[in-house]
């Protein structure tokens, strides 16, 4: 009985760690330099894409609305607001909704933001590597302001990607602009979610049959319990 009662334990430990959210924070930070880099400068360019690469082919960023777009632009005007480089000739934005992904996770990834939408700010999802959700936080991006604005997070788990949406549903969540950005990758691997699990189940396991089997020699030697 006394067995069960370890083997049962030892079960429920390992079903909470495999299903409890990961416990992570993605901070906001003020502006930084990386040791990447991204001015989205470019010309000529296209009208429109569905994908470009972003920090000398170290970054993807890819449109995923299916009636959007991404752009590069030298100007956009909407409503009256002109949204013109932040440095450079062009910079990069979204008609769309836009996911960037890269070749290694991110330990903080920062960028100017400008938004000529009808709704202030647009909002972020970041993802670690096993696409575990780590959190939604608003882009500060007011429609009103018509200036650059600094965004930038640090992330105590590496992101792999993050989503970017705006909030004019009715033009595809966009005419969010992008110029500038700047990343530091990650430097230490990040352990799968199956294999930490399985770790502390081991060592779980390991530590109930140790108490197990000083249990079961108590009683040979009549040591009471």
């Amino acid at each position: 009985m006394r067995r069960f009662y370890v083997l049962s334990l030892v079960t429920l430990v390992c079903w909470l760690t495999a299903t409890l959210p990961v416990c992570s924070q993605v901070i906001p930070i003020g502006p930084f330099t990386g040791t990447v880099a991204e001015g989205f400068n470019v010309l000529p360019f296209n009208p429109s894409y569905q994908q470009y690469t972003i920090f000398g082919g170290q970054g993807l960023v890819k449109n995923i609305h299916p009636s959007g777009a991404l752009k590069y632009e030298a100007n956009s005007t909407r409503g009256g607001d002109t949204v013109v480089p932040h440095t450079g000739v062009t910079f990069g934005g979204q008609i769309g909704i836009s996911e960037w992904t890269f070749t290694q996770p991110l330990a903080r990834f920062g960028a100017y933001w400008e938004n000529n939408s009808r709704f202030d700010d647009a909002v972020a999802t970041f993802y670690d590597v096993n696409n575990t959700l780590l959190a939604s936080l608003t882009v500060v991006n007011p429609k009103d302001a018509q200036a650059w604005t600094w965004n930038g997070w640090q992330f105590d788990t590496p992101v792999s990607r993050f989503v970017i949406t705006g909030n004019d549903t009715a033009f595809f969540s966009g005419f969010i602009w992008y110029d500038d950005a700047t990343a530091d990758f990650a430097t230490t691997a990040v352990p799968e979610v199956s294999s930490m699990v399985m770790i502390s189940c081991c060592a779980l396991a390991a530590a109930g049959a140790g108490w197990y089997r000083r249990s079961c020699k108590g009683k040979s030697d009549g040591v009471a319990e």
